[in-house]
């Protein structure tokens, strides 16, 4: 994907995230098809079909430690936290649940498997 925003309400996240995919997703879709050019924009009418291709993921914190956990080491996190013009406080807030909750987890030793406590 490449939108990344972690709340605790993802569907109540995409609510009000979803003016701003659809506008970015919109405007370079257009550009892009009057170029004559191909990329992973293209104009679309739906929110929820937006979401369901993957482009733009809202995660739980949770979610996003099990996906952080999957990943080698050349995948990375990326936030886009100003995509297509979003609020700064609707931003500010997944970064800050992001720097609460996921990075302390990730930072944290995994237990092993089979290891008392």
């Amino acid at each position: 994907g490449n939108f990344l925003y972690v709340a605790e309400d993802p569907d109540a996240a995409w609510q009000r995230i979803a003016p701003y995919a659809m506008h970015e997703m919109n405007a370079y879709g257009r550009w892009i098809a009057e170029a004559g050019t191909s990329g992973p924009y293209r104009p679309v009418d739906d929110p929820d079909a937006l979401r369901a291709t993957g482009q733009y993921q809202v995660v739980t914190p949770d979610e996003l430690i099990g996906i952080a956990r999957e990943m080698s080491g050349l995948d990375s996190i990326l936030f886009h936290p100003l995509m297509g013009g979003m609020d700064p406080e609707l931003s500010w807030a997944s970064l800050r649940l992001f720097e609460a909750e996921v990075l302390p987890a990730l930072r944290a030793p995994q237990a092993s498997e089979g290891q008392q406590e």
